[in-house]
């Protein structure tokens, strides 16, 4: 039988079966719509952060604490511990610090109050995360204290078409902010989310000294050719010789992978709600 009289059979099998054919076509359809949502879903998630170029260099500073009731896992370090981890370990290229404890949560424009959500940060923030910038300057844009960048969808809620460049937005409990550039918006695969970055003194002065500290998300960026476990490794000792004794058997730190934080991340203090790769 030649492959045109298969078809010409099958076809007319199809014809006769009318039902059954629907039926396994119809399921044939949902199954594969189904798979290329399940792909798409979890090449999604498997995406986040990787957009930064450094990427692969990037972690993020938490700390795994002893109580009484068991561990308990931080995604949150005391704000010095950065500062003395740039000092005073090897391996370590940078580091910045993030904070959304003391950046304002509403901001006033023409006596109008707007609820926002912004993250404050080091002046370096944008040396480590290539967060697209569409107007302003990438090196001057957070380096001042009470500067603030607008993401492009805030800027157009707050300014409509105008530029906001130059203006200043005041916060409710006092303090102002000069709009030094826009954002281009955040990726949807970003676990960091915001709508404004300041650059206030709340978190600069924090960590220069044990009086005056706060929690905040700490990014390491490491050297080429170092191991997160090289890094690692230097912790204990380095945890006697800043916080003590007690301090460093009580609490574990580690490295976690940027790549890994929306996938594998569940700590306190996260940042926002993640995902789970189970």
């Amino acid at each position: 039988m030649t492959p045109g009289n298969y078809l010409k059979t099958s076809w007319k099998y199809l014809r006769r079966q009318k039902l059954y054919t629907g039926l396994n076509i119809a399921g044939l359809a949902a199954a594969m719509a189904c798979a290329l949502i399940i792909f798409l879903f979890v090449q999604h998630d498997w995406s986040y952060d990787r957009f930064h170029k450094d990427a692969a260099r990037i972690f993020r500073l938490a700390v795994s604490m002893k109580m009484d009731i068991g561990e308990k896992g931080y995604s949150m370090v005391p704000s010095d511990i950065g500062l003395l981890v740039m000092d005073d370990m090897s391996g370590v290229e940078d580091v910045t610090r993030v904070s959304d404890r003391s950046s304002p949560s509403q901001v006033v424009w023409k006596g109008r109050t707007y609820q926002v959500k912004g993250l404050d940060v080091d002046p370096n923030f944008l040396k480590f995360f290539d967060f697209p910038l569409l107007s302003g300057s990438r090196a001057t844009a957070l380096n001042l204290p009470d500067e603030i960048l607008l993401t492009e969808t805030l800027a157009r809620r707050l300014f409509g078409e105008a530029s906001p460049v130059g203006a200043v937005l005041t916060a409710p409990g006092g303090g102002s902010f000069r709009v030094t550039g826009i954002l281009k918006d955040v990726p949807d695969n970003s676990h960091m989310q915001f709508e404004f970055l300041t650059s206030s003194p709340s978190l600069r002065d924090l960590g220069r000294s044990r009086e005056k500290f706060d929690l905040v998300q700490t990014y390491i960026r490491l050297r080429r050719g170092t191991s997160p476990a090289a890094v690692e490794s230097q912790f204990p000792t380095f945890l006697k010789r800043h916080t003590g004794e007690a301090s460093a058997k009580r609490n574990r730190y580690f490295l976690q992978p940027l790549t890994s934080i929306h996938l594998a991340s569940h700590l306190f203090g996260e940042l926002d709600v993640n995902s789970d790769r189970r």
